[in-house]
């Protein structure tokens, strides 16, 4: 063949396009799906760094690691137990990253029930516990607590938002992999 500007090839008017092969639609939904996944993946790793940094203070400790002076500027309140099992969310994350190789339905399932369990559960717990105290800021316009001069409350629902979509987002690409990656049945009435 030759380029748009060139000659046509020998023998063809340029109206055999339509017997060419094309690349199926579940091909290509299954590759540009892994692509958002993979930002998915990218967007929840960053929230658990943070998670993780803001619970640093009280998981150090634990393992009888002084934590360092930096963290203590900060003035983290006490961590509570939803925010330990978000943190298990990012295990449900490598389930759905290690399936995007092979495409393994199983491992894509997995994350699925683990984001519903681990991701959503805690933030939808978060959610209500922290509900009264953004109702009382709204109200006062004074914070129970505040991290570098931004009430604590605020920072939250910031958190939570973020979190909400990109566990949304994941488990909605996830489930489109899931129609790609299904084989497709054809039914043939058998004589």
């Amino acid at each position: 063949m030759s380029s748009r500007a060139g000659p046509r090839a020998a023998g063809t008017d340029g109206s055999d396009f339509s017997h060419r092969e094309r690349v199926a639609n579940h091909y290509k939904m299954s590759a540009a799906n892994k692509s958002r996944m993979r930002t998915v993946a990218m967007l929840h790793f960053s929230l658990f760094v943070l998670m993780l940094l803001r619970l640093s203070a009280s998981l150090l400790p634990a393992i009888n690691i002084k934590p360092p002076k930096t963290l203590e500027i900060f003035h983290f309140p006490n961590p509570e137990l939803w925010e330990y099992a978000w943190l298990v969310s990012i295990l449900a994350m490598g389930f759905a990253w290690s399936s995007l190789g092979k495409n393994r339905v199983f491992l894509l399932k997995q994350y699925i029930i683990g984001t519903i369990v681990f991701g959503f559960a805690p933030i939808i717990y978060g959610v209500y516990e922290k509900a009264f105290d953004l109702l009382d800021y709204a109200q006062t316009r004074k914070p129970k607590s505040a991290v570098g001069g931004v009430p604590l409350v605020v920072l939250w629902f910031m958190f939570f938002t973020i979190a909400v979509q990109v566990h949304g987002f994941g488990v909605y690409f996830s489930m489109q992999l899931l129609k790609a990656w299904q084989p497709q049945r054809t039914d043939k009435k058998t004589k």
